[in-house]
């Protein structure tokens, strides 16, 4: 992933060339890392800012989010201030990863007073700092006290300094002098170690150039760095390339044409729109791991006790299927109770169980006579008996609490929105599994079930969670739509809405295809499905949300394609 300073410096050139002259419109504040502004005169793009450790970044988005309730006080402080501001100017510094927005605001005096935006874009040490026009520090996002960092403290009412920089700029690199140190064994490192804002991409390519062009002296060196840029200067474009397994190449973004990589690059109109598309999905991923982890790992750790549950009641079963054998014993001392004992701690009986009429040595308690023992025997064989039964149903009830959370588990993988991970909580607050949340004002959620529509122009509903799967299968679908789910797994339900009319076998194979993807076996190949009439299923009573139960059903075997899936998916309004 090359966001380095070479294309943070084009990104801030398109930016400020876009949004200098404009005004602030609005601040929001979406995540506790992120902020998004809107420009007046730019309707269906936000200012995206982010100090994600993992995705720092800054660009124009078209994806919105929805704010909490209650902005938080970073947001308050940028609302009053620089609500209504003006944007100057928006420069790189350094040439390294950091962008400054200069803004100029009317005060409640009408004075003009200056403040600027600084985006740090720096892996875990990211932030966005607040300052006035003698470098005084407003406000931080990620405050740094000296318990934080004895190198950099940032604290309003601070003076604000940049981060420390060994590196040199690469516009400051122009003469042979400056290249003294690189070494001919180790272009790639050497370069990247003295140019500031270099990402390990372009210092690849730097060695690829070099090597091609023979280069050995700094003279050479120092040309093939002129070289890289002029064409940042004049040609430079938004590239990204798709990664390469067979050279080991990852996908990555560029400002520059990466010549080391065996693939074409795709050309995007916008430095924003590359940026926004190379993010915007692993950005997505990764938060909603972060707001499902306690809920994976809660429900990780029942299904992984109940696993043990059901192994220890195997185990009770196998030990219970002994009991025929007590019983066995008990009736053949009952049927030797007067026979002489040759031992007091055990008896051989002939056994009338078998054709050849066996002799058996039965173990006794040498404390008791055989009435008492054959009693014993009795007793056991009673409370095998017993505890077969019990386990058989603790087993089934276990079975069936492991399946549930494991559709739970599956519906997690799926969320796409803080309302279908709320869906899933109210869920398990209300089959008791979550503790629930006694709030003053409890937030609204959108039960909204997937849709999309098949090359035929058919409707697919899918659920997200257990409650919608119940709601799309026994609320919304008529007796005679199609009901998918794959075979044997956890699975969302899926409607096949058929409107009363006949369904084409391209749309049959598009429902089973999309409850296989909403499935645990989203990633194999030839995935079972299971589909037959809506009429044809049941809900079994005192069940588990979801739960359901159907005997008359066809089968398919179906491979997901999720390029396919993604055209049929509709958005929500």
């Amino acid at each position: 992933m090359a966001y380095d300073g070479f294309l943070v410096n084009r990104l801030a050139k398109e930016l400020h060339d876009l949004l200098a002259g404009r005004r602030i419109d609005k601040v929001f504040q979406p995540e506790r890392d992120e902020i998004q502004l809107s420009i007046r005169g730019i309707k269906k793009e936000r200012l995206l800012i982010s100090i994600n450790g993992t995705f720092p970044r800054i660009h124009m988005t078209t994806y919105s989010k929805p704010n909490p309730a209650q902005p938080p006080m970073f947001c308050m402080l940028l609302r009053k201030l620089l609500g209504g501001a003006q944007i100057e100017s928006i420069e790189q510094v350094g040439f390294d990863r950091i962008i400054r927005i200069n803004c100029i605001r009317k005060t409640e005096l009408y004075d003009h007073e200056k403040l600027s935006l600084i985006i740090e874009m720096m892996g875990k040490h990211s932030n966005c700092i607040l300052i006035d026009d003698e470098n005084r520090i407003l406000e931080v996002l990620k405050r740094v006290s000296s318990a934080m960092s004895s190198v950099r403290q940032l604290l309003p009412n601070l003076t604000y300094t940049l981060p420390p920089n060994k590196k040199e700029s690469p516009f400051a690199l122009t003469t042979p002098d400056a290249f003294q140190g690189i070494r001919t064994d180790s272009l790639s490192r050497s370069y990247f170690q003295l140019v500031s804002g270099t990402s390990y991409d372009i210092a690849d390519e730097f060695e690829w150039r070099a090597t091609n062009d023979h280069a050995q002296t700094p003279e050479e060196f120092l040309g093939v760095h002129l070289a890289l840029l002029q064409e940042l200067t004049d040609s430079a474009a938004p590239l990204l390339y798709n990664p390469d397994a067979e050279r080991k190449q990852k996908r990555t973004i560029s400002a520059l044409a990466l010549t080391h990589r065996s693939a074409e690059p795709l050309s995007f109109p916008s430095f924003s729109l590359l940026i926004d598309e190379f993010f915007y999905s692993q950005d997505k991923a990764q938060r909603t791991h972060q707001k499902t982890s306690d809920l994976t790992k809660l429900l990780s750790q029942k299904v992984h006790g109940l696993e043990k549950k059901i192994e220890k009641l195997h185990a009770e079963q196998d030990n219970a299927k002994k009991r025929d054998i007590y019983q066995k014993y008990g009736e053949l001392l009952m049927t030797n109770l007067y026979s002489k004992q040759e031992s007091r701690d055990s008896i051989v009986v002939v056994d009338y169980y078998t054709e050849d009429q066996s002799t058996l040595e039965i173990p006794l308690n040498d404390q008791w006579n055989l009435q008492r023992n054959a009693q014993y025997y009795f007793k056991r064989y009673q409370k095998l008996k017993a505890a077969m039964i019990h386990t058989a149903e603790q087993m089934e009830i276990a079975t069936r609490e492991k399946n549930y959370l494991e559709s739970v588990l599956t519906a997690l993988e799926s969320v796409e929105t803080e309302d279908d991970i709320e869906g899933i909580r109210f869920e398990l607050q209300e089959t008791g599994i979550l503790r629930k949340r006694h709030t003053k004002k409890q937030k609204k959620i959108r039960h909204i079930p997937l849709r999309y529509k098949t090359s035929d122009g058919f409707i697919v509903l899918v659920g997200k969670n257990n409650y919608q799967n119940e709601e799309i299968t026994f609320k919304k679908a008529d007796r005679m739509d199609w009901w998918f789910h794959i075979t044997a797994y956890p699975g969302s339900h899926v409607i096949l809405v058929t409107n009363g009319e006949e369904i084409p076998d391209r749309s049959m194979e598009e429902a089973a295809m999309i409850a296989a993807y909403h499935s645990k076996a989203r990633e194999s190949s030839l995935v079972s499905i299971d589909y037959t009439r809506k009429k044809h299923i049941k809900k079994p009573p005192h069940s588990k949300p979801g739960m359901v139960i159907y005997h008359e059903y066809y089968s398919m075997h179906i491979t997901p394609d999720l390029e396919k899936i993604q055209s049929l998916r509709e958005k929500e309004k």
